[in-house]
């Protein structure tokens, strides 16, 4: 895989997880799911986001 290809990769990654956390709200406004295990699985997909966030930014500053 080409690093343009990682790039794609990982926006399309980026893109699911924010698709996740909307769906991860949606479950906790109309209850469907337990508050604690809510806020576990939105603090690992905040933690996904960030390291998505770091990769993307080392990509840049690699490719400029």
């Amino acid at each position: 895989m080409n690093p343009r290809e990682f790039k794609r990769f990982l926006l399309i990654a980026r893109a699911s997880n924010c698709e996740l956390q909307t769906q991860l709200e949606l479950s906790n406004v109309l209850g469907f799911a337990e508050a604690q295990l809510l806020n576990t699985a939105q603090g690992y997909s905040n933690e996904v986001e960030k390291m998505l966030f770091t990769l993307l930014g080392k990509l840049k500053n690699n490719s400029g």
